[in-house]
């Protein structure tokens, strides 16, 4: 049996809260940041690999340098001329430029995250709201029938002293009018209850009806032990100013190995370049 079959009988506080952790949009953004995270994680440790370059030209030379010796020996130059070149640069420090970048991004994701759960924590205080209002309303209705139950009774009474002549004949008149009271109390109740499980339903992505029974929490403090806990924006607040904390580290100087290999002339040379910061 489905859980949205069962909710039209019956329904907890509990599985409210569960509903909203399982359907509502907003939850399952934090599976989103963290595959974010990941990405911009290895987009940054893409730092720390060799990068190749490699560079080729060709050139044609209208008029070449000759030397004017006869009998020299000495080949004149080709008018086409062909370089090409391969820059491999391996990073050796970066003065914790990475580790500072993965900080701040970890300290990102957990702001997020925070802002995230300080909307799930206001939207299951709506939950919260929405279904004790319920339950009000509903006993309010059983209170209202117990009333009803015990007018009509004493109604059949007074009707039985009409006819017996011991009661006056207006008697029943009282009676009568406080009945249609509640009538039009119960009519009032189902109309607000109604309008109450509308928005419930909305916001845990789950259908209710009118006739679905709402259920006491067997928790006797149902903020603290029904799945609200403590209010985390506490927490928040003190992540962003860590983020920037740590954003003012990534200016910091950066240091390169760096080996050009020339095949024109075969050449090789070595250097270390510090790159600006």
């Amino acid at each position: 049996m489905s859980f949205g079959i069962f909710a039209q009988e019956q329904i907890t506080l509990e599985a409210c809260y569960q509903l909203v952790n399982t359907n509502y949009p907003l939850i399952k953004q934090n599976a989103i940041l963290e595959k974010q995270h990941a990405k911009d994680l290895e987009i940054i440790n893409t730092g720390k690999l060799p990068q190749v370059d490699f560079n080729a030209q060709a050139t044609y030379q209208s008029d070449v340098i000759e030397i004017p010796i006869p009998n020299a020996g000495i080949e004149p130059l080709n008018n086409d001329q062909y370089r090409a070149s391969v820059s491999v640069n391996q990073l050796i420090y970066d003065g914790g430029i990475i580790n500072a970048k993965t900080t701040a991004k970890q300290a990102a994701l957990k702001a997020r995250k925070k802002e995230v759960e300080v909307s799930v924590y206001q939207l299951k205080k709506q939950v919260n709201q929405l279904y004790f209002s319920v339950l009000l309303l509903q006993e309010k209705r059983n209170l209202l029938s117990t009333k009803q139950i015990q007018l009509q009774t004493k109604l059949k009474e007074v009707r039985s002293g009409i006819e017996n002549g011991v009661v006056l004949p207006t008697s029943d008149k009282v009676l009568e009018a406080e009945l249609l009271k509640i009538k039009q109390q119960f009519t009032e109740l189902d109309k607000n209850k109604l309008v109450l499980i509308e928005t419930l339903s909305s916001l845990i992505v789950s259908p209710l009806s009118s006739t679905t029974k709402f259920m006491k929490s067997l928790s006797t403090s149902p903020i603290s032990r029904c799945g609200l806990g403590r209010r985390p924006a506490s927490g928040c607040r003190k992540v962003p100013g860590r983020n920037l904390h740590q954003s003012s580290r990534i200016f910091l100087p950066r240091l390169h190995w760096k080996r050009l290999r020339w095949t024109a002339n075969s050449s090789c040379r070595q250097a270390w370049t510090p790159l600006p910061h």
